[in-house]
């Protein structure tokens, strides 16, 4: 296939005009007239990702390994050399970002992850109904996720009856859903001294673990295409010790 042949695909399913004006979605690395042996989804560009995928294929992240401009290329930074990997095999690299935030990504982690049949979504945030106290429903997303610890502000309210959901770095909604309990990632101290001085719960689950789903969510999509995608991720920075 050629690779705008699948971007036209990736921009109807999760029009790359959503994209904040920050951000850098879309075609990072490659040319829409060559042709693409395989797919490989990843959460991020690492340069392992990188050097492990196929010659010729494509790779569909949802963080842009790129964001703000280049002025030089250093081979031996961190970007130079995934370039020059990249370039060597023939890769090509798209990034699906704010824009499969909006339309795919946290509707898909509330309903296909956590499992909230119910819910309502306004740009980043999902507003679901519950009914549980706050210990069952920090038990049912470690169980959802897979974590042992998730980082936590104690609501006010014994019985919550309503969360507001925004998958990676989301803090900043934090106190916009108007819920009794807030999930995300990336949360910081001050903004959870103020959560907790209002009596808003929150949950932060951490910025991996709430978009680990991209790679999942994204061969659903693909798996109309007459090719193989290989479904992949790039590693947590952070470990427990």
């Amino acid at each position: 296939m050629k690779l705008g042949e699948i971007y036209v695909l990736l921009d109807v399913k999760s029009p790359f005009a959503l994209a904040e004006s920050w951000d850098n979605s879309g075609i990072l690395i490659g040319r829409r007239d060559s042709d693409v042996s395989k797919i490989v989804l990843s959460l991020d560009a690492s340069l392992d990702v990188v050097q492990n995928a196929p010659q010729g294929s494509l790779i569909i992240t949802h963080h842009p390994f790129i964001f703000s401009a280049i002025k030089t290329i250093d081979l031996d930074s961190t970007v130079g050399k995934i370039i020059h990997e990249a370039i060597k095999k023939d890769i090509s690299i798209i990034s699906m970002h704010t824009n499969y935030d909006k339309s795919v990504m946290n509707s898909y982690f509330v309903s296909e992850i956590l499992g909230f049949d119910s819910f309502l979504q306004d740009e980043f945030i999902c507003k679901a109904a519950v009914d549980m106290s706050f210990d069952e429903l920090v038990d049912l997303v470690k169980t959802k996720l897979g974590l042992q610890n998730v980082n936590c502000v104690l609501p006010k309210q014994s019985r919550i009856t309503s969360i507001g959901i925004t998958t990676g770095s989301g803090g900043e909604f934090v106190f916009d859903s108007g819920c009794d309990v807030f999930l995300t990632g990336d949360v910081k101290y001050h903004t959870a001294f103020e959560a907790s001085e209002r009596g808003v719960g929150i949950i932060d689950v951490t910025h991996y673990a709430s978009e680990l789903c991209f790679s999942e969510s994204m061969a659903k999509i693909l798996k109309i295409l007459p090719i193989e995608v290989i479904i992949t991720n790039s590693k947590n920075p952070f470990g427990q010790y």
